[in-house]
């Protein structure tokens, strides 16, 4: 169980650049929007998510950058963004120049009076790589028993 108080007290005590460090490694990608969404800064925890597609995100709106079946759900995910608590996580797709789109699951928080709200994502690959192993196994097990009745 979670001490309110003692949490409020611990994080209370980080400067700044700790809290940045911390939000950096709680997340594959850390977005800094302004409350009308567009993008301010971008962190990545997973270096390995480092490209110049999603570097120069910076200074534009977050829903352009998706998948156009993605857009509802970042305008949930601004929506949704408040200060007590990460809104529900979503899956989105980010659409990558000459290979497969993105997934990232993401949850947002406001932070401060001033509407700015912190966007945190995990990579999803692995696990998108896994779910179609498991699809082409479960078709590979039903053409075989169709082909042995």
């Amino acid at each position: 169980m979670t001490n309110i108080a003692s949490t409020a007290h611990t994080f209370g005590q980080l400067n700044p650049e700790e809290i940045a460090n911390l939000v950096e490694a709680s997340a594959d990608i850390s977005l800094t929007l302004n409350s009308a969404g567009v993008i301010q800064s971008i962190a990545f925890g997973n270096p390995d998510l480092r490209s110049p597609n999603l570097e120069n995100w910076v200074g534009k709106s977050w829903i352009d950058m998706v998948t156009v079946e993605s857009r509802p759900k970042i305008q949930a995910l601004l929506t949704d963004a408040n200060e007590s608590s990460l809104s529900r996580f979503r899956q989105i797709n980010v659409p990558m120049p000459g290979a497969s789109d993105l997934p990232l699951l993401c949850a947002t928080l406001k932070i401060g009076s001033s509407g700015q709200i912190i966007a945190l994502a995990r990579d999803l690959r692995e696990i998108s790589l896994l779910q179609q192993r498991l699809v082409d196994a479960q078709q590979a097990i039903e053409r075989d028993y169709t082909r042995l009745r």
